[in-house]
């Protein structure tokens, strides 16, 4: 069940309303107001389940509410009071809230759930208020079974009579207020299944039908025809279900849009991903064809550099831009590496080199790896060439006949002293 059938309206002058009228409608009685001199009856129009009237009054612990039983001529009295009170000819003489009574209640527990919420309002702006329960009217729904509160605008006073104006009855949080208040009421006597709950109100529904009020209801009744209130509201609802069909066509073409970039997003993303991969497995490659203290596969997702480690699974967080400078980085690590074993290797070897070697860094990398299987296939020549006339420098050796020596008689000390005699 929902808590927003909850209104608070204004009886005003403006309307051309009087409180002895109101007040006779809702206690279904026969009163005059006796400032006009009119009477009005309600006695046969029936449909009253219960009514009641509670003014505040002043004790010595403060205020508190009491159930007034005010007769035909004080009530008459009290309504001549309030229309001499309210000297304007705009003057709001008096509020009234409308609420839907729960259908799930009996009637015992119906008044005591309208009694309840008309003495909590009274404790709150410590004004008077009249209630009454209506029956739903004849062709209506069943189930709209109404209370009404006739609440005055001004505070009562201790003697009885009308005070100072009460503003916070004119705000608009005031409505929320009594919501809140008659939720925590009926939520006590109804079961768990059926406790009120606040309902969110969607822009975009459906507009309900408005509150006709008494005069449309009249007329429609009265003539079968629809009143005027009913034709703007059928009308907003033409309205509105135009704005609906624009409202999901452009959804619609949103929602394409939205397909049509998260499609384009995707591609790119393959596409830069694809990029990355050709960069990573290019680098790879590379690697795999030096030997370098510095660079390696850890495994075969996993490329280790100087300062980090490339791995494959986390290759959509690297930017292209990154990569292509690793690549590049390496790139010169192997070009070093190539000037180095180039320039060991014997000189009629390093002129067979199909690239110059200062141009190393700007090849493309298949050339690259072209080089580096090409420098590698002239290292193993250039060994092989080496170990080739090492065995042939050990085999003449081994051939070579052993050379004719002279064997000279050492010399005495004595002869050598008078060698030297004689060169001097």
């Amino acid at each position: 069940m929902s808590i927003n059938f909850l209104r608070l309206n204004s009886l005003g002058r403006s309307q051309g309303r009087n409180i002895a009228a109101a007040l006779a409608y809702l206690t279904r009685e026969e009163l005059e107001d006796r400032r006009t001199g009119l009477v009005y009856d309600y006695e046969k129009r029936g449909g009253l389940i219960g009514k009641g009237t509670l003014f505040p009054e002043l004790e010595k612990g403060g205020w508190t509410v009491r159930e007034k039983t005010f007769s035909r001529q004080e009530k008459e009295e009290f309504c001549f009071a309030v229309e001499v009170k309210e000297t304007r000819k705009n003057g709001r003489l008096a509020k009234e809230v409308l609420v839907a009574i729960p259908v799930e209640l009996d009637r015992e527990k119906q008044i005591e759930l309208a009694r309840n919420f008309a003495e909590k309002l009274v404790e709150r702006y410590r004004v008077g208020a009249f209630w009454a329960i209506h029956e739903p009217p004849k062709g209506g729904d069943s189930r709209n079974i109404h209370l009404h509160i006739l609440l005055t605008t001004r505070v009562i006073e201790a003697n009885g009579s009308l005070g100072e104006k009460v503003r916070a009855l004119d705000a608009k949080s005031e409505m929320e207020c009594m919501k809140k208040i008659w939720k925590e009421l009926a939520n006590e006597m109804l079961p768990e299944e059926k406790k009120l709950v606040e309902v969110k109100k969607d822009p975009l529904a459906e507009p309900k039908l408005p509150h006709l009020g008494r005069k449309a209801t009249w007329y429609e009744r009265q003539t079968g025809q629809k009143s005027r209130k009913r034709m703007e509201y059928e009308a907003l609802v033409e309205k509105w279900q135009t704005c609906i069909s624009e409202l999901k066509e452009l959804k619609r073409q949103r929602q394409e849009l939205e397909r049509q970039w998260a499609e384009q997003k995707l591609k790119q993303e393959q596409e830069e991903y694809k990029e990355k991969y050709q960069v990573f497995s290019a680098m790879k490659e590379m690697i795999n064809h030096v030997d370098n203290p510095l660079i390696g596969i850890g495994t075969e997702k996993e490329i280790i550099l100087p300062d980090k480690t490339l791995t494959l699974g986390e290759l959509r967080q690297y930017s292209l831009k990154i990569l292509e400078q690793n690549f590049v980085a390496v790139c010169r690590q192997i070009g070093e590496d190539l000037n180095r074993r180039i320039s060991e290797l014997p000189p009629e070897m390093g002129e067979l080199i199909s690239r110059p070697i200062g141009e190393i860094e700007r090849i493309a990398s298949t050339d690259l790896i072209d080089l580096i299987t090409e420098v590698r296939a002239l290292e193993k020549v250039a060994q092989q060439e080496q170990e080739r006339q090492r065995e042939e420098q050990e085999k003449l050796r081994r051939e070579r006949p052993p050379s004719k020596r002279k064997d000279t008689p050492k010399k005495s000390r004595k002869d050598r002293n008078a060698l030297e005699l004689e060169l001097e």
